[in-house]
């Protein structure tokens, strides 16, 4: 199992290597890492290189393509297994 400062130290490292430092993108990584967990986060984070959404477009996707609505703009991001993130979404609501 890893370590809470080996994970607290990937976690930073993570989201400054998506968000680039902007203050809006570190706010909706956190904001994906708290209502999804880590192991959706890691998922997202690589569909975010991959995709090339980085920095401020982040947040800017986030914003003004999603309205502010994390789920949609999760939805938007997620390249994993169809339905799977349809199925996470219903049961963080339920939460």
């Amino acid at each position: 199992m890893i370590s809470d400062e080996l994970e607290h130290d990937y976690i930073v490292k993570t989201v400054y290597r998506i968000g680039k430092g902007n203050p809006g993108s570190t706010a909706v990584l956190m904001r994906i890492l708290n209502d999804f967990g880590m192991m959706d986060f890691e998922c997202l984070c690589y569909d975010f290189e991959k995709k090339k959404i980085l920095g401020s477009e982040v947040w800017r996707q986030y914003k003004d393509e999603c309205g502010e609505d994390l789920f949609k703009f999760v939805k938007k991001i997620w390249s994993g297994a169809e339905g799977y993130i349809d199925q996470r979404i219903q049961e963080i609501k339920q939460e």
